[in-house]
């Protein structure tokens, strides 16, 4: 769910919150998780307009192996998995 509409310029801000089934919640904002507090990473997502629809790409840069580590074992991949699935899903209806 995202809980602040992001800001689409460049610098903007913006937070999610994602609830798996059991209602646990995983927080992301532009730049820490919740999964380990005061670890930083730099995400940049590109939106570009190719021949029948727009290419997404994201690129996460993360101060260290461990921090990348730490922010997988916190769940990251899990709650960008689903970020995308919801994206999708949006998509697919806009469409």
């Amino acid at each position: 769910m995202l809980e602040r509409a992001p800001e689409s310029r460049p610098g903007g801000a913006w937070r999610f919150v994602n609830r798996d089934k059991d209602g646990n919640e995983y927080v992301s904002t532009a730049c820490s998780t919740t999964g380990m507090p005061g670890h930083v990473l730099l995400e940049t997502a590109t939106l570009e307009k190719v021949e029948g629809g727009t290419k997404y790409t994201s690129v996460s840069v993360f101060q260290s192996v461990e921090d990348r580590d730490g922010m997988d074992a916190a769940g990251m991949e899990h709650g960008a998995r689903a970020d995308m699935e919801k994206l999708a899903e949006l998509v697919e209806k806009k469409g």
